[in-house]
């Protein structure tokens, strides 16, 4: 969640700033890193307030990367290599949506509720139950959910297919054109990763994201964007190549502990419990456009955490201080734009291009170590899409220790909003007077989650790493060697991360 958001929603009642931060940035800044956190004091990084760690930084930081590189070590000596049918993943495309009524109604109605809010409700974001529902709860906890159930709970209440169902209902009645079935041949999930990079946009950088009237206009655009992809090319096929939410919840629901399959009783949809880590063993490379669409999932987490340090702020006073940034800034502003906005924009796309670029350079290492000899294809290439899913469990881990207490402290607005939603005065639920606990989880607690968020995430993802390369390559030593390269950017994002989270944090823009 954007700390921007974050800002707005506290400071009415309450004199902390709740915003957690994760990165990931060069493998050569790990090490000065590790020199910053062992030479300066710590702080939490996701509450507002000074938290000193019990022990020096610099051993947490040691043992995040040993736990790491240990991870490695007993994943060569404990896995072999498995047949296929031990492995096949449930391939996301295949899952059937639920085919009852309530939720859909459900879904619709809160798209109408937050639209209505938005533009009839307060002006404030914290007295708005727009703001909180739709990037704290859906947003946030949406994508919790998503890797605990799948994403059959958002395709259950998807506001955008059941509202185009109702359409189809309407056109089929009245002998209109449904829908035109363009061809997508080419388009991969393209549609999806630029439309996901545009909230992440919004999300992060954009000044006004926060504001009720204005996301109130961002749901009206969006809605239109895809209803018009679904009339183009139809439902089925828009939503797996165009729709941002069910493509992020749908790519988090790998590692979801539960599959749902077509095949139950009454046609409808079935659970099958699995391996979390099934999801990741896919049956084959995923797409380039899903790659991209993985990767931008962790850059985005690492930009926040990144523009949150004091470091970032030292950064933006020098830049500003020099008289061609500050002439070039001076010119933005005078076209009425944002100068820090479009700073931070292009900060944020080379922060996406540096991220892809060495996890690109990292399995390219990892190419030319493999050689199995039988025949495999052991190119960059496509070793950049084979290894993909295994980044998702680092992503989760980044967003479970960055927005962990956003999620459970400014959830609680919910309470208060819902009893007025218009900003009238009401007290529909008796609840309008209900304050904001802030101390319903402590530093220590958003400090040990997030440490063990993040290591944890890496070691799932070392883990299903190295089955996907046994899997492909057939061979133990080979597919050993695959991983050096990908074990060392692993622990050096690993190390740099929990530096990064440890910095107190900075608000600029």
């Amino acid at each position: 969640m954007r700390r921007g958001m974050a800002r707005c929603f506290i400071s009415k009642s309450a004199p902390t700033k709740v915003s957690c931060g994760s990165g990931k940035t060069a493998v050569v800044a790990a090490g000065a890193g590790i020199l910053l956190g062992a030479a300066e004091p710590s702080f939490a990084h996701a509450l507002g307030g000074r938290y000193d760690l019990p022990l020096p930084l610099g051993f947490y930081l040691t043992g995040a990367g040993m736990a790491v590189a240990l991870s490695f070590i007993g994943a060569v000596a404990l896995l072999r290599t498995t047949p296929d049918n031990r492995l096949r993943a449930t391939d996301p495309r295949s899952a059937g949506s639920t085919h009852l009524l309530l939720p859909r109604i459900f879904g619709l109605g809160l798209l109408a509720f937050i639209g209505a809010v938005a533009v009839a409700g307060s002006a404030h974001p914290a007295d708005n139950p727009a703001i909180t529902l739709t990037w704290v709860l859906l947003w946030v906890g949406g994508a919790y959910l998503s890797v605990l159930t799948g994403d059959a709970w958002w395709r259950a209440i998807d506001p955008w297919r059941a509202g185009f169902r109702l359409w189809e209902r309407l056109a089929i009645r009245r002998s209109w054109p449904v829908h035109r079935a363009w061809p997508a041949a080419g388009m991969g999930r393209w549609p999806a990763v630029a439309l996901l990079a545009g909230v992440f946009w919004l999300e992060l950088v954009y000044p006004d994201a926060a504001q009720p009237r204005t996301l109130g206009v961002l749901l009206l655009a969006y809605s239109l964007v895809t209803w018009t992809g679904m009339a183009l090319y139809g439902p089925r096929r828009w939503l797996w190549r165009g729709e941002a939410f069910g493509a992020l919840f749908r790519e988090l629901g790998r590692l979801a502990p539960i599959a749902f399959c077509p095949g139950g009783g009454n046609g409808g949809p079935k659970i099958a419990l699995r391996s979390p880590m099934e999801g990741l063993a896919t049956a084959r490379s995923v797409s380039r456009s899903t790659t991209v669409l993985i990767l931008l999932l962790l850059a985005a987490v690492s930009f926040d955490g990144l523009t949150a340090t004091p470091q970032w702020a030292a950064a933006w006073r020098a830049l500003t201080g020099m008289a061609t940034v500050s002439a070039a800034l001076g010119g933005i502003e005078a076209l009425g734009l944002s100068g820090y906005a479009v700073a931070s924009t292009i900060v944020f796309a080379a922060t996406v291009i540096v991220f892809a670029g060495l996890y690109a350079v990292a399995c390219a290492a990892a190419a030319r170590l493999a050689h199995p000899g039988d025949g495999h294809d052991t190119s960059a290439g496509r070793f950049i899409d084979l290894f993909a899913p295994s980044l998702l469990p680092i992503g989760v881990g980044y967003h479970l220790a960055h927005y962990f207490s956003y999620l459970l402290i400014q959830g609680q607005r919910l309470v208060p909003q819902l009893s007025d939603p218009f900003g009238t005065g009401a007290d529909w639920l008796g609840t309008a007077d209900y304050a904001v606990n802030i101390g319903i989880v402590s530093p220590a607690t958003v400090w040990y989650v997030a440490v063990g968020a993040v290591v944890g995430g890496h070691v799932v993802a070392v883990y299903a790493a190295h089955r996907l390369a046994l899997r492909y390559l057939r061979d133990r030593r080979a597919a050993a060697l695959s991983q050096l390269p990908l074990i060392a950017l692993m622990i050096g994002y690993t190390i740099f991360s929990l530096w990064l989270f440890a910095q107190p944090t900075t608000e600029l823009g």
